[in-house]
């Protein structure tokens, strides 16, 4: 017999575990296969001793990496990126190496903020003021403010200050008699942007000139406007105040006999004082009632005047008829001027008719007598009791006998010159 010896060792399964990391793209070779998806793949073997193994491969494949940037820089300004120095916006790429050993791609967003530029504008009225930035500002001005925007970079502000011409109108009262009229003086501050308007516009020469013309009956208020700043109205008003003039009353147109004397009277309700004229020269103020004695066909003028200076007018005829005394041959001067130089230093009556004179009086502006003869004998050398007058208009009366009529009396006035 033959004695086999055997000896059996059971040869355990070898099982080993393989990892690898392939970046993207990239294959594995591994007992002849070609690995390039990520997995777990096992892998069976024969060993030397016959036996199986397996192995676990575990494969990786890593995708690229991507990092994405934005910035943000000023005008002006720059980034450093990929070893270059940029400035402009633009989408940016960048390739490095991973500690995997793979590519790695980094996304750069570069924005370059520009210079943030806004505006505003003020619309004032002329005269008015604006506060901008801690100042107030009344003129038309452009005006430029640089600050920092929230992502760092300057911006800058326009204001705009517009003054619109700003208008006042000024506008006063007036006072006028009746039957007058009166130009409206309106002032006007500042500058017109629009039409005058005027209203009322009856009695007015215009509705919409700057000075019309008033003609009102009764006491009128005008109001005139016009389009101002921003869409509002100026206004102003006139108020013509029409006072009435006195109701005038005269007595009638006279005639008398050349010689004869003639009281003229007149009254006025609402009358301050009456004066009478005779052309230009002013016969007696604040009178009532004159006496004259004129010597031919004579026009008298009297005219009223109220407190408010209105006046009325009228005349008063007095016509001559006929000299039966000739009481017009008795010439009396108007003026002396007794200054002793030989020229009429006197007021000496010269009568060249058959009248009698009987008596010549002068009398002051108060009526007092300051000389007197009876007869034409002598004359007044513009003395009382030897002391010179003043200077000025005095009246003087002279009275003849007539032998057809009786008694005729001459009035006038002297005036003392000196």
């Amino acid at each position: 017999d033959s004695i086999v010896e055997l000896t059996l060792q059971v040869v355990e399964s070898y099982e080993e575990d393989i990892r690898v990391t392939l970046c993207n793209g990239a294959t594995y070779e591994y007992n002849g296969v070609s690995y390039g998806e990520s997995g777990l793949f096992d892998v069976l073997l024969m060993s030397s001793q016959g036996c199986d193994s397996i192995i676990h491969l575990q494969i990786d494949v890593v995708t690229e990496i991507i990092d994405s940037q934005e910035v943000q820089i000023c005008t002006g300004g720059s980034y450093q990126f990929a070893g270059a120095t940029i400035s402009e916006s633009g989408i940016y790429r960048d390739t490095v190496l991973s500690s995997a050993g793979c590519d790695s791609i980094i996304i750069l967003d570069l924005q370059v903020v520009t210079t943030i530029e806004s505006s505003e504008s003020f619309t004032i009225c002329e005269g008015d003021s604006v506060l901008i930035g801690g100042i107030y500002y009344s003129d038309q001005v452009i005006l430029r403010d640089t600050f920092l925007s929230t992502q760092g970079c300057d911006s800058v502000i326009t204001y705009e200050v517009i003054v619109q011409p700003g208008v006042q109108l000024v506008g006063s009262d007036v006072t006028i008699c009746e039957g007058e009229s009166v130009e409206l003086d309106l002032q006007v501050i500042g500058s017109l942007i629009g039409p005058l308007s005027w209203s009322p516009t009856e009695d007015l020469s215009c509705s919409d000139c700057p000075n019309p013309v008033a003609n009102p009956t009764i006491t009128t208020i005008y109001e005139v406007s016009t389009p101002g700043c921003l869409g509002d109205t100026a206004k102003a008003e006139f108020t013509v105040v029409v006072e009435p003039n006195p109701e005038l009353v005269t007595v009638e147109d006279q005639r008398i006999i050349l010689g004869e004397s003639v009281t003229l009277s007149a009254s006025a309700e609402g009358a301050f004082t009456i004066d009478w004229y005779l052309g230009e020269d002013l016969l007696c103020t604040n009178c009532e009632s004159i006496l004259q004695q004129p010597q031919e066909n004579t026009t008298y003028i009297v005219t009223a005047y109220s407190e408010f200076g209105c006046s009325a007018e009228a005349e008063v005829l007095v016509e001559i008829s006929g000299d039966p005394c000739d009481i017009g041959a008795i010439k009396a001067p108007n003026a002396i001027t007794p200054n002793g130089d030989g020229f009429n230093d006197a007021f000496i009556v010269n009568n060249e008719g058959d009248a009698q004179i009987i008596l010549i009086q002068i009398f002051n502006r108060w009526g007092e007598i300051v000389f007197e003869s009876h007869g034409e004998d002598g004359g007044w050398d513009g003395t009382i009791r030897g002391v010179a007058v003043n200077p000025g208009v005095y009246m003087y009366l002279i009275q003849a006998d007539c032998a057809e009529i009786g008694t005729a009396t001459l009035v006038g006035n002297v005036t003392v010159i000196r």
